[in-house]
């Protein structure tokens, strides 16, 4: 006796395997995403450090001109104090008002952090520990309740990066060189003094050209123990 099996039947298991799976890392990501939110709530109440207050009263505390306009010492981190401006109009001089850009900013990162790694990697799994390494890494949770421009920095940096690495965008010079001016710009006005963007080719735009040279793209701030670089080629 013969026994005999629907055309595609026993190939049949192999896409729901996959979908499980896929399913499976949603959820993982979700799980990794939820204990970063989390674990900051948790230390969103810490008392105010001292870069903090003076950030906010001599700075954001300020109208939004003299903010601008204000650059005698590094503390203000421009874009960063226009922002918080706003939050302590709604939520008052409170850790929710004054944190509460920094902590979004640091929440987004995880996500934007496993997306970059997703891109250069394509590895869903490495996207998945870069983001649980983001989520409990001390030092990274000081500075995401640390209501300072460096975390908003980082999170624009890590969106400049991703977009200069995926490749439907490089390949387009009219998307990613407005697109990175935008972003770059963005990135000097948080903090005027902590990016250091270096091309051998003199140009951050060189990675676009037809044949293009190596870039370097660097953040020297005080949340990393060194430069944070990428270093890529076409």
């Amino acid at each position: 006796m013969v026994c005999q099996t629907r055309p595609g039947r026993l190939e049949s298991g192999e896409p729901m395997t996959e979908l499980y799976t896929l399913v499976a890392e949603y959820l993982i990501a979700g799980a990794i995403f939820g204990l970063g939110l989390i674990y900051r709530l948790h230390f969103l109440g810490e008392p105010y450090r001292c870069d903090e207050a003076f950030t906010y009263l001599n700075y954001a505390s300020k109208p939004v001109a003299e903010i601008v306009r204000s650059y005698n010492l590094p503390n203000n981190h421009i874009l960063h104090s226009i922002v918080v401006h706003f939050t302590t109009s709604l939520f008052g001089f409170t850790p929710m008002g004054l944190r509460l850009p920094v902590w979004i900013s640091g929440v987004l990162l995880i996500a934007a952090a496993g997306l970059m790694a997703w891109q250069l990697s394509q590895d869903r799994r490495t996207a998945l520990l870069t983001s649980l390494f983001l989520s409990v890494s001390p030092i990274m949770v000081f500075y995401r309740v640390n209501a300072r421009g460096y975390m908003l920095q980082a999170l624009l940096s890590t969106i400049a990066a991703s977009c200069y690495f995926h490749e439907g965008m490089r390949t387009r010079p009219g998307v990613i060189i407005p697109t990175l001016s935008v972003l770059l710009a963005l990135i000097l006005y948080t903090s005027p003094s902590g990016p250091s963007l270096r091309a051998r080719s003199g140009s951050i735009y060189s990675g676009v050209r037809e044949d293009p040279d190596i870039v370097l793209v660097g953040t020297s701030s005080p949340w990393a123990s060194s430069p944070l670089c990428w270093c890529c080629s076409r």
